[in-house]
């Protein structure tokens, strides 16, 4: 992880003001990562990923939400901290703001809780 690298590092996500949204935010800090990109949501529960290792080695993935907090992040992504973040992303010799490689995704989901 960069933050073992002595790299400045910043957890961007959301999770539920539960159980599992304290014990991740714990880890992220115990981990040197920073927590300014953390945001809580009492409405929705911490999303659950379930890895599941199959017979044949590969894994299956399964997730717990209804929704989830991290699919209703959307609208902080606008926040003034989080442009300031994207601005301050190194880019790569002649790359510009406009390159799309460098862009924030869009995701395939509307943020259904406002």
């Amino acid at each position: 992880m960069l933050s073992r690298l002595h790299r400045k590092t910043v957890f961007i996500g959301k999770v539920g003001n539960d159980g599992f949204g304290q014990m991740l935010a714990r880890t992220v800090v115990e981990q040197g990562i920073s927590d300014l990109g953390l945001r809580y949501d009492d409405k929705v529960h911490t999303t659950l990923a379930l890895v599941l290792k199959l017979e044949n080695g590969d894994r299956d993935f399964a997730f717990y939400r209804n929704p989830g907090a991290d699919v209703v992040i959307i609208p902080e992504l606008s926040e003034p901290s989080f442009r300031t973040f994207e601005a301050s992303v190194p880019r790569r010799q002649g790359q510009s703001d406009s390159d799309s490689s460098f862009r924030w995704p869009r995701p395939p989901f509307r943020n259904t809780t406002a």
